[in-house]
């Protein structure tokens, strides 16, 4: 099931793996990566963290986003700064359906199918048995101009409809 509640589950046992392993070593606090960014509209991970002893520093408390760590890894010569964000594959199927290990590992073949096409930004987002492209605006027409090629991986991967969604990559747009 992928139930509403997901990232409080995973962040749980996550931070009671994390929990353990500093207790091994002795290390008493858990910091994560969390920013700005991230603590804003529905995060039920990010309590459940917080209820966990998990910290957010530097980039909560200072008040850093996504573009500024994007800012300072580019002024360090980070090649990552330019790195797309990603989420967990789980977001992209709808509330209460099945989370199959089979069909997180078809949207993730699907998801490289379209970076590979050069998309800079690309979620795959399944209705049943559709596969609904979001992508950048920028990526879309480069997308709409191989929709022949990707279609067919897509079809191969196991999706009987794929479509390009008009409104383009919105984060969070499943949650």
């Amino acid at each position: 099931m992928n139930p509403k509640n997901r990232c409080a589950i995973c962040k749980q046992q996550s931070a009671r793996i994390l929990r353990e392993v500093a207790d091994e070593h002795g290390l008493v606090s858990i910091a994560d990566g969390t920013n700005a960014d991230d603590i804003t509209g529905y995060r039920p991970g990010y309590e459940t963290g917080r209820a966990a002893g998990i910290t957010h520093p530097p980039f909560v408390e200072a008040g850093i986003t996504k573009d500024d760590i994007r800012a300072i890894a580019r002024m360090h010569s980070i090649p990552e700064y330019a790195k797309p964000s990603a989420s967990c594959l789980a977001t992209r199927i709808p509330y209460d359906e099945c989370l199959d290990p089979q069909l997180l590992v078809r949207i993730a073949r699907a998801e490289e199918v379209i970076f590979a096409a050069g998309a800079q930004q690309v979620r795959v987002r399944v209705h049943g048995d559709v596969a609904r492209i979001e992508t950048d605006p920028e990526s879309s027409e480069e997308i709409f101009a191989r929709r022949d090629a990707i279609s067919r991986a897509l079809h191969t991967l196991g999706f009987r409809h794929v479509t390009l969604d008009l409104d383009g990559f919105t984060s969070g747009s499943m949650d």
